[in-house]
């Protein structure tokens, strides 16, 4: 019955209904976050990396070059924070621990 004591007697459902509900939704909102800047590191380093070949062989980095690895940067600093807070939970009490 909702909102009665569980019939089974194990620690996930002494756990509280709501609280354990918010936790599965931060978790997934943290993995699309670390999905996200995942993909924003891995694009910065590779183009770090073209970029730093390129003038290693005695040439100019492209404007092309350039233009992207500034559009890294931006990424990567603005895919960790951005992420969490748009996935951050809406809590109207205080968190309760299992």
């Amino acid at each position: 019955m909702r909102g009665g004591r569980a019939t089974i007697d194990e620690p996930l459902y002494r756990c509280p209904t709501i609280a354990y509900a918010a936790q599965v939704l931060a978790v997934v909102g943290a993995g699309v976050a670390r999905a996200a800047l995942r993909s924003a590191r891995a694009w910065f380093y590779d183009l770090s990396h073209e970029v730093w070949e390129t003038v290693v062989a005695g040439d100019e980095a492209t404007d092309q070059q350039n233009a992207h690895l500034r559009r890294s940067c931006c990424w990567v600093t603005r895919s960790f924070p951005g992420s969490t807070r748009s996935w951050r939970p809406r809590c109207t009490t205080r968190p309760v621990p299992c």
